[in-house]
C-alpha cells in the first residue's frame, strides 16, 4: 500500500510541475494548456512505444517532432520549448534519464528547428535540408554521448550480440556470418549515419508539413517525394567507381549512401503507384511500416529504383 501511495505521490507531483510549466504566462492560457496536454500525450504514448515495442519504433522516430512543431507554430517558440522541458521530465521519470536526453537532443532539438524554418518561412529546399542537418547533428551527439560519457560504442554492442547469439543453437551455423556483417557495419558507420539522418530527415519534415496542411496551416512544401528522381548518369557512374574500389573504406562508405539514393528513388516510385493508382494515405503508411520491418522489401525497393533510373517508370504510367 505504501508504495502504491508513493507511486501515487510520484504521479501527482509530475502534472503539477506539468501545469506549472506549461501554464506560466503567455497569450490564450486555457487553449495552449488543452493542445500541449495533447501533445505531450502523444509523445509519451510514442516513447513507450519505441521502448517496449521495438519492431514498430521507425513509427516513433519519424512522428516524435510532430507535436513540437505543431505547438510552435500554431503557438510560439517559447509554449514548443515548455513542451520539450515537460516531456523530458516525464519521460525521464516514467522511463530512464536517457530517453529524457533523447527528449531535448533528439526529436524536441529537430521539431524545434522544423518548426522554426517554417515559421520564418524559409525556402522548403533550405528548410529540407536544414532538417536533414539537423538530424545528423542530433544523432551525431547522441553517439558521442554514447560513447564518451557512457563508454558504449558499437564493438559493445558485437560483443553482446555475439554472445546472445552464443546462447541460441539455432543460429549457431549463422554466426559467423552475421558477426561478418557487424564487423562490415562498423566499417560504414557514417555512411549509416548519413544514411540514417537523411531518410529520418526527409519522414520528419513531409509528415510535419503534412499534419500542418491537415490543421489548415498552409507551409510551402518541397515536391513530394513521389517525384523525386536523381541523374542516373552521374550515379550510376560513381555506383560503379565505387564498387570497383570498394575495398577501400571510403569507397564503401560513397557505395554505401549512393545505393541509399537508388533506394530512395525507388521509394518515391512505389509512392508515386500508390498514390496514382491506390489514392489512399492509409496505404501508403502501411507501405512505410511493411518497408521497414519486412527486410525482402529493401532489396525491392532498391531493385525498383535501379531499374527507374533508365526507364522512368513514373513516365510510362503517364504516357498509358
Amino acid at each position: 500500500m505504501g508504495t502504491a501511495n508513493d507511486q501515487g505521490g510520484l504521479q501527482a507531483s509530475l502534472i503539477n510541475i506539468l501545469v506549472f510549466v506549461l501554464q506560466r504566462g503567455g497569450p490564450m492560457v486555457s487553449e495552449a494548456v488543452v493542445d500541449s496536454l495533447k501533445a505531450l500525450l502523444f509523445i509519451i504514448i510514442l516513447s513507450g512505444t519505441v521502448i517496449y515495442l521495438p519492431i514498430i519504433n521507425i513509427l516513433g522516430i519519424v512522428f516524435w517532432p510532430v507535436p513540437v512543431v505543431f505547438i510552435f507554430i500554431k503557438y510560439d517558440m517559447l509554449a514548443s520549448m515548455k513542451l520539450i522541458i515537460a516531456a523530458a521530465v516525464i519521460n525521464s521519470a516514467l522511463f530512464s534519464p536517457l530517453m529524457g536526453l533523447v527528449t531535448v537532443v533528439g526529436f524536441g532539438f529537430i521539431g524545434f528547428v522544423i518548426g522554426s524554418c517554417f515559421q520564418e518561412e524559409i525556402s522548403s529546399f533550405r528548410t529540407l535540408l536544414y532538417t536533414i542537418g539537423v538530424v545528423f547533428l542530433s544523432l551525431s551527439v547522441l553517439l558521442f554521448i554514447l560513447y564518451y560519457l557512457l563508454g558504449i560504442d558499437f564493438s559493445f554492442f558485437i560483443q553482446e550480440f555475439e554472445d546472445v547469439l552464443a546462447q541460441i543453437p539455432e543460429f549457431e551455423h549463422l554466426e559467423e556470418y552475421i558477426m561478418l556483417q557487424l564487423e562490415w557495419m562498423e566499417q560504414i558507420l557514417p555512411a549509416l549515419l548519413i544514411t540514417g539522418s537523411i531518410i529520418i530527415g526527409i519522414l520528419n519534415y513531409y509528415i510535419s508539413a503534412w499534419y500542418l496542411w491537415r490543421k489548415n496551416y498552409a507551409v510551402e512544401t518541397f515536391t513530394p517525394l513521389k517525384y523525386w528522381y536523381f541523374p542516373h548518369w552521374p550515379v550510376s557512374i560513381a555506383l560503379i567507381i565505387s564498387l570497383l574500389l570498394s575495398q577501400n573504406i571510403i569507397f564503401m562508405n560513397l557505395n554505401f549512401l549512393l545505393f541509399v539514393l537508388v533506394f530512395i528513388q525507388g521509394f518515391a516510385v512505389c509512392f508515386y503507384f500508390i498514390g496514382e493508382v491506390l489514392k489512399s494515405t492509409l496505404i501508403k503508411a502501411v507501405f512505410v511500416f511493411i518497408l521497414f520491418t519486412v527486410p525482402f522489401m529493401f532489396l525491392l525497393v532498391l531493385l525498383i529504383g535501379l531499374v527507374d533510373m533508365w526507364f522512368n517508370l513514373r513516365n510510362l504510367k503517364k504516357a498509358e
